[in-house]
């Protein structure tokens, strides 16, 4: 009878310990779990082994990113208008002797004669441009200035002898010189000796290449000014972006756990594709990539959102400039029906 009072006892006295550590492991797995939801709280709908439950929060997630743009952008200056646009006869000149190419487009006639007069009011002694290309606005810069002003046409890319180009080949004593020079856009600093008021000019920078260039401006102390008239934004990169803090801040651009695990971010690709789709007049096959945010908010929407896109990145880049000396500001330099990448930034070095 005593034995099996003492194993009684025994048992007893295990129970309550059994019941703390239960209770105390209990305790410690919500805390996990808790802080785990806390830092991404839609993880467990949003990697759901049922599709029904994950479409729910996409349409969930397309809406609140949307109505974060709206948010983000409603707080913005809308982009200035530009003065008159340079006169037609430097322009024409230029691509009456130089090679048949689609430049002569007048689109680009249009574009080329509104960014030289913004490249005018600037006042530059050097101009350098980022990104020449074929250096039709290199050309029509130094033609505009008579020949006055020293300009660099900057390129990455080697020239051979089946390239058309629109280089000057009779620059005759006393006039400026005129380089063109194969360089990386953000470090061109060693190609301008020891030049001063210089002034950075390009036409649809693609991509990130907007972004080195913005790093290289801001690098090189005797660069006055720039007139960088971005393009093809659905080619940047994030790592490569300006100023991913300033969309973060806007709440943009927060890694979560994806479906298959690893970190993504969706935001940005969203923010580079509504921009892509923004150019568009119609609606095509292509476009329907991203079909859930289309079929859920609509063509018109997405399109306005799209513009609102373009204006949430050009104003991180706008932010990157101030925030490293620069006055800037974003100038609607063409109509809209000449090319939907109608944006220059036009920033100033406060010295």
């Amino acid at each position: 009878m005593s034995q099996a009072r003492r194993a009684l006892a025994r048992i007893s006295s295990t129970q309550p310990r059994r019941a703390v550590t239960q209770a105390a492991l209990a305790a410690a797995a919500g805390t996990a779990a808790w802080l785990l939801l806390r830092r991404d709280r839609w993880r467990a709908i949003r990697c759901h082994p049922w599709a029904v439950v994950r479409w729910q929060y996409k349409r969930f997630a397309i809406y609140a990113f949307a109505r974060r743009l709206d948010a983000a952008v409603a707080l913005l200056e809308p982009p200035t208008e530009p003065g008159d646009a340079w006169p037609p006869d430097v322009v024409d000149a230029v691509l009456a002797d130089g090679p048949d190419t689609y430049q002569r487009k007048e689109s680009h006639r249009l574009q080329v004669r509104a960014l030289l007069a913004l490249v005018h009011g600037l006042r530059p002694r050097t101009v350098v441009d980022l990104g020449a290309g074929k250096a039709l606005l290199s050309r029509c810069c130094y033609e505009a200035f008579g020949r006055k002003v020293r300009v660099v046409a900057l390129d990455q890319r080697k020239i051979t002898k089946h390239d058309a180009l629109y280089d000057p080949l009779d620059l005759h004593d006393g006039d400026a010189a005129y380089q063109r020079v194969i360089g990386d856009v953000a470090a061109f600093e060693a190609c301008l000796g020891e030049d001063s008021g210089v002034v950075c000019v390009s036409k649809h920078l693609c991509g990130s290449a907007t972004d080195a260039a913005l790093a290289g401006v801001c690098g090189a102390s005797m660069v006055d000014a720039c007139v960088l008239a971005p393009c093809c934004h659905q080619k940047a990169k994030k790592q490569d972006y300006a100023n991913v803090a300033f969309l973060e801040a806007r709440g943009f651009c927060r890694e979560h756990v994806g479906l298959r695990g690893g970190q993504q971010d969706n935001d940005f690709r969203t923010l580079l594709w509504l921009v892509s789709f923004s150019k568009s007049s119609d609606v095509q096959a292509w476009e329907y990539r991203r079909r859930v945010m289309t079929r859920i908010l609509g063509f018109a929407r997405c399109r306005e959102l799209g513009l609102k896109a373009r204006r949430l990145l050009e104003e991180g880049r706008l932010r990157y400039l101030r925030d490293r000396g620069f006055e800037a500001k974003l100038v609607r330099y063409v109509d809209g029906g000449v090319t939907p990448d109608n944006l220059a930034i036009v920033a100033v070095r406060v010295r």
